[in-house]
């Protein structure tokens, strides 16, 4: 067993700069910049390298989240409005974009349920974009309640997704994925605020802060 340690860094090529999302998909890793347009790296993590690297087209900027869905990944940015720019992993090639309507704006986290993806927006109030990835088609969008805010995270649990908002104090979204309905909300703890990151395990969610000093917080799903 290998001991818990740094085992190495990659420098990435000129220009890939602020890697603010990722998704692995068998032996790659496929790192998304915050850079206009957005970029694509690609690395090889059996040997740790660098392999290639994917601009997408103009105004495809600023790379915020990321999921993966069998051999294609999908990308979110912080544009007006959000654009989810789908990539073929097999050969590496932009398949091409879809653009969110007026207002679903900077998209910042993301999950993938089934043949759906569902973004979340940092706007007031937040809205939760749900994406056919079959057709790759904007199939509908659901606005949260006033005061929940910047999703800037989320978690999916069975038929559920969980998105949380960088307010204060932090809130936890319920959304039932089958009909695509809000359930329930969770306001958090006070200092418990500006929710940023998140993942699930069992039964339960764990929530980080952006606080000085970081808070987890456990959710029971």
């Amino acid at each position: 067993t290998t001991a818990f340690s740094r085992v190495g860094s990659l420098s990435l090529d000129s220009g890939e700069n602020e890697l603010f999302t990722s998704v692995v998909s068998g032996e790659y890793a496929y790192f998304g910049t915050h850079t206009l347009p957005g970029i694509v790296v690609k690395l090889n993590l059996t040997d740790f390298s660098r392999v290639d690297s994917l601009a997408l087209d103009s105004g495809e900027n600023e790379l915020y989240t990321s999921v993966v869905s069998g051999e294609y990944a999908y990308f979110g940015t912080e544009t007006s409005p959000g654009i989810v720019v789908k990539v073929n992993l097999t050969d590496f090639s932009r398949v091409g974009s879809l653009s969110l309507d007026s207002g679903e704006n900077n998209l910042f986290t993301s999950v993938v349920s089934g043949e759906y993806a569902y973004f979340g927006t940092n706007t007031s109030p937040g809205i939760v974009v749900k994406v056919n990835l079959t057709d790759f088609n904007r199939v509908e969008s659901l606005a949260l309640d006033n005061g929940e805010n910047s999703l800037f995270t989320s978690v999916v649990s069975g038929e559920y997704a969980y998105f949380g908002t960088n307010t204060f104090p932090g809130i936890v979204v319920k959304l039932n994925l089958i009909d695509f309905s809000r359930v329930a909300s969770l306001a958090l703890d006070s200092r418990e605020e500006l929710l940023f990151t998140s993942v699930v395990s069992g039964e339960s969610a764990y929530f980080g802060t952006n606080t000085f000093p970081g808070i987890v917080v456990k959710v029971a799903l």
